[in-house]
């Protein structure tokens, strides 16, 4: 029940999933509707159309096809939907194609969706081991906030009391709470590797595994997952709904102008505002996209700055791009404070001996992979960056003096690397599993440092995800639709640039555009759900495997979500 292996635990070798079973993995979709009535948009199209009387109004493929879709899904999207930042039509791949470059996982499925959430602390969290039970990110911080005594109003989650001890059994609060992500560590990537994992594994039974834990909404991308793990509520109230938001007429990425676009305080903002200052919170992760978990820092309520540790280009081109060194680039040192003196610690190439040595040469190699190649990022892109965190972890417990305050503290932990590993050699790699035996390697190594610096049976730790992570399409047999070939379809077909930014589960429409063209979203909807791999088939899309299939499921205007929610609800 803990881990579904897709293994050979001797081998440790992949295996290749036909579509059924990736079907059934993912989230034993209901077949999709024929949409043999889709046919290319046209300017000024208005679809079929009835040749008598319509006694019953004539059927409507997109409805169709949006009501026919799993509704754990449609609950999912609505979560993280909001009319006035989301994109303008929902676009849904046919599983397991998916939408974008690097091996996205954004989604509704429950490859995306489904992720490990292990509660653990000796004196707090009740020892269960499995529990049959289902939960979301948004539980996460209720259930801190009544470990802690607090209470945290307006959530949209609820308290795992279950796996908490008995007031009566902790008369008194843990000196920390730490919550550990582990990006990208869905549980498609702990039961694709299941003996990569050892540590966590055995501390199931001293703790409680949450069995049937998901982010809870989709897009599955990591800004708005960690804003719902901080505040207890899903996107669509928190609005930090995406990677790209609707502002102001413009698109903008979440964080380049610091906490404004998180609507909802966090645990973090509110519990320090509660205690006066008597306790410190704090995160360790790379980039501002997980800020969300910790919240606003100074913007609450006149709360002194909390540390935070990122390392995030400051000139970067796109959301995840990070820099040689720790740093807090501007303008997030108005809200936050960035202790200098991590950068004083080891570098980074203090750990690469170790990592070469693993496989029992010290060649200066990494698999096929030569450290200094550039697709390591300097060593980043492997599991030497983990012990390399550790260190910084350790020293920022030390040296703030975290769990030694009047009050509680909170420390939030995001570890990116096997997120960055998924992008680039997928979650089927070696690399992966390489990866996720050495972050599992570092979690003793953590609990050490914890009852060192806090003390035994005095902190409490959640090891948890914020997403899954695509599979191979080698394995998979995915098509993948490339995002500059999508718009360019869709811009040709109606003759006008119609398309302001694809993403893989929406699209940014200039709607003023498309009614130039006589045209509304119903109209690309249709277009959208009739395009074919071969339709798609070019510059960065994967080789069609039957160029006549559809590459999408359903497209439908977001206006849609609300009636479809109340279909399923």
């Amino acid at each position: 029940m803990l881990a579904f292996a897709c293994v050979s635990a001797r081998s440790a070798t992949p295996l290749r999933w036909s579509r059924r079973s990736f079907l059934r993995l993912s989230a034993g979709a209901i077949a999709a509707t024929t949409l043999g009535a889709c046919t290319p948009a046209r300017p000024g199209g208005a679809g079929s159309r009835s040749t008598g009387p319509a006694l019953v109004p004539p059927a409507d493929p997109i409805a169709e096809a949006a009501s026919a879709l799993n509704p754990t899904w449609i609950r999912r999207t609505a979560r993280g939907y909001d009319p006035r930042r989301s994109g303008e039509l929902q676009i849904l791949p046919l599983a397991p194609n998916y939408v974008g470059d690097g091996l996205p996982h954004a989604g509704p499925w429950d490859y995306t969706s489904r992720v490990p959430m292990f509660w653990y602390g000796p004196g707090f969290i009740r020892p269960l081991g499995v529990v049959d039970e289902r939960a979301s990110a948004a539980d996460i911080a209720p259930t801190w906030a009544e470990l802690l005594g607090f209470r945290l109003p307006s959530t949209q989650g609820r308290a795992l009391a279950r796996v908490l001890e008995p007031a009566v059994r902790r008369p008194e609060p843990p000196r920390l709470l730490v919550t550990l992500v582990w990006d990208g560590a869905g549980r498609n990537v702990l039961d694709q590797w299941p003996t990569a994992w050892p540590n966590l594994r055995s501390l199931v039974p001293d703790g409680a595994w949450i069995e049937h834990a998901e982010s809870g909404s989709s897009p599955t991308n990591s800004a708005p997952v960690h804003a719902t793990i901080g505040t207890g509520v899903f996107p669509a109230t928190h609005r930090m709904v995406g990677h790209r938001l609707r502002v102001g007429g413009g698109i903008v990425m979440p964080w380049n102008d610091g906490p404004s676009l998180l609507e909802r305080p966090t645990l973090a903002d509110r519990y320090v505002e509660a205690t006066g200052g008597r306790s410190v919170t704090g995160m360790v992760g790379s980039l501002a996209i997980q800020l969300g978990m910790l919240g606003h820092g100074s913007a609450w309520a006149g709360n002194e700055r909390p540390l935070a540790v990122l390392r995030q280009d400051p000139d970067a081109k796109t959301l995840g791009a990070e820099y040689p060194r720790w740093n807090l680039p501007e303008p997030l040192p108005r809200w936050y404070r960035f202790p200098a003196y991590v950068n004083g610690l080891p570098g980074l190439a203090t750990y690469l001996p170790a990592l070469d040595a693993a496989d029992g040469a010290a060649d200066g190699r990494w698999r096929e992979h030569g450290l200094a190649d550039d697709v390591l990022q300097g060593g980043f892109l492997s599991p030497a960056r983990i012990p390399y965190q550790t260190r910084v972890v350790e020293e920022v417990i030390r040296r703030e003096g975290f769990g030694r305050h009047d009050a509680p503290d909170l420390l939030f932990l995001n570890y990116k690397v096997i997120d960055q590993v998924g992008h680039t050699f997928s979650m089927n790699s070696r690399e992966m599993h390489d990866t996720l035996r050495t972050q599992d390697e570092y979690l003793p190594v953590l609990i050490d440092i914890l009852n060192r610096e806090v003390g035994e049976e005095r902190w409490a730790l959640l090891v948890t995800a914020d997403h899954g992570s695509t599979p191979d399409p080698r394995i998979s047999g995915a098509f993948q639709i490339p995002m500059a070939g999508l718009a360019r379809s869709i811009d040709e077909a109606f003759g006008a640039p119609v398309v302001r930014e694809v993403k893989p589960t929406e699209l940014f429409v200039d709607l003023e555009a498309l009614a130039s063209v006589r045209a509304d979203l119903r109209d690309v909807a249709r277009h959208v759900m009739a395009l074919t791999q071969g339709d798609l088939a070019g510059e960065g899309a994967s080789a069609p495997s039957d160029p006549g299939a559809r590459a999408f499921e359903v497209a439908y205007p977001s206006s849609m979500l609300p009636s479809l929610l109340r279909r399923v609800s």
